[in-house]
């Protein structure tokens, strides 16, 4: 499904300001093709993979037969409000959208949280689902095909709610239709969303307003507060670490663990032994960064 072409389910969360992956910024700009993805082909395999496995956990969870999986729908009014669900059981009428999470059932609160919620809120809206089932693996950690596990399985219901699902399509048309096909810039709401919209200066100046002045003056009493925290977190790390010693483990008199303090190793690359022994190709290898420091310069104010 050409990303460029609609709203998607995936895109719901965002555009709502609710997704803790991305923005209302970054679906703008994956819209009208600005945005630099990044490889993430392997994370989608084992995505895929992860959901073939869920799904027939949910089979024998509910005794169903999926019928169909990666089925899409298109709004019957509006064209470019796109659903791909992961698979659809009982006659069509039950969709069913597996998820994978390093989070438990109890950080969910044991429902559906509010980024997924509207996500399949959309899909039984554009598909007119009875209901959907959202099947998850939680604690999932795997970073390869071979090893999928699933170990904590759970599966959750979203009932039909028209007046999410309206608030939802009506949202997702609004943006299409207010920042995608005018290529309006939505309102940025994140430092991320910063840099990606300004991450050039222009060699230029430009003067601060009173409010301006007093968010500086707030920062800077933040800052001398965050230092004078880190030095007591510092004095604090101090007496622990040397009561502890060279033990590694940290017990309470209950015998609960509370600190690993344990030696680590890692290999690193040495560039600058690169560069000296292979200085032909050391150029080669350089790959050039931009950045904008937020520095403060100034703080007698």
């Amino acid at each position: 499904m050409d990303r460029t072409k609609g709203i998607g389910g995936s895109d719901i969360a965002a555009i709502l300001g609710i997704s803790p992956w991305k923005t209302a910024y970054d679906v703008y700009l994956d819209k009208v093709n600005e945005y630099t993805h990044r490889d993430e082909s392997e994370f989608f395999a084992v995505r895929h993979a992860a959901q073939g496995v869920i799904l027939k956990h949910y089979e024998e969870y509910k005794g169903v037969t999926i019928e169909q999986e990666e089925v899409s729908f298109v709004h019957p009014e509006y064209s470019f409000l796109l659903g791909n669900v992961d698979a659809i059981c009982e006659n069509g009428k039950v969709f069913v959208e597996a998820k994978t999470t390093i989070q438990g059932a109890d950080d969910w609160s044991f429902q559906i949280p509010d980024y997924y919620q509207t996500q399949v809120a959309f899909y039984a809206a554009l598909g007119n689902a009875d209901y959907v089932d959202v099947p998850v693996a939680h604690w999932f950690k795997c970073h390869n095909i071979a090893d999928i596990q699933v170990k904590h399985f759970n599966n959750y219901t979203y009932w039909r709610n028209l007046e999410l699902e309206k608030m939802v399509i009506d949202a997702a048309v609004d943006f299409w239709e207010t920042y995608v096909l005018k290529r309006v810039e939505p309102p940025i709401r994140t430092l991320e969303d910063i840099k990606k919209r300004y991450g050039n200066s222009e060699n230029t100046e430009i003067v601060a307003t009173p409010e301006i002045i007093e968010k500086v003056k707030k920062r800077i009493e933040i800052e001398d507060q965050i230092a004078d925290l880190a030095a007591c977190k510092d004095a604090l790390t101090f007496d622990i670490q040397a009561y502890m010693e060279d033990n590694a483990i940290l017990l309470s008199d209950e015998g609960k663990r509370l600190i690993f303090y344990k030696t680590q190793s890692r290999n690193s690359f040495d560039t600058k032994l690169f560069e000296k022994e292979h200085p032909e190709l050391y150029p080669s290898y350089v790959k050039q960064s931009t950045s904008r420091p937020f520095k403060l310069i100034n703080r007698g104010l």
